[in-house]
């Protein structure tokens, strides 16, 4: 299938839609099959930022980014007449979303910023040792590194139960070792 490409005349069998997904904003960019923009959208994305036990906190809302996402390239496409698209994604790293048995957000996301996982972190080197964990996993044990995440989740966050703390603080040490 093509489409007309108005800017130059000539019709077209795909775009290339590349989705970068940032801290502020998430950001929707149409090519042509010769790399030149021919479209783009932009969507605001709301960042919570607060203080949690001395350690400042950065979250994004999941159902937020989810629209803004379907917004930036649903706007993007529109002022194309493109039939196919190929779709690439670009993502901060490292976030954190919690997920319950089917797949739905049990929190907000937290961002690649976010460090209040740093007690978290100690216990991860106090049990088991910075050059293991790096032997390992090729990682740094950090306030950032997923398992500490996982270990406040499941300690502090207080959605979870202490059941579900004592899991988490298993099934995290169990991953890594």
């Amino acid at each position: 299938m093509k489409y007309y490409d108005g800017r130059t005349g000539h019709m077209r069998d795909y775009v290339l839609v590349g989705v970068d997904i940032g801290t502020s904003s998430i950001r929707a960019r149409v090519y042509d099959e010769e790399a030149c923009l021919t479209s783009e959208s932009r969507r605001s994305i709301t960042t919570y930022i607060g203080r949690i036990d001395g350690s400042e906190y950065y979250e994004q809302d999941p159902e937020e980014l989810y629209q803004a996402f379907r917004e930036a390239v649903k706007s993007a496409l529109s002022k194309i007449e493109a039939r196919r698209a190929l779709m690439g994604l670009s993502c901060y790293s490292p976030s954190l979303l919690a997920l319950d048995d089917r797949g739905r957000p049990l929190r907000r996301l937290i961002l690649w910023l976010d460090r209040r996982a740093c007690e978290e972190a100690h216990i991860l080197v106090r049990d088991l040792g910075i050059k293991e964990v790096y032997r390992r996993t090729g990682l740094r044990i950090d306030p950032i590194f997923h398992p500490s995440r996982i270990l406040w989740l499941g300690i502090k966050s207080l959605m979870f139960s202490r059941r579900h703390a004592i899991s988490f603080r298993l099934k995290t040490t169990s991953c890594i070792g």
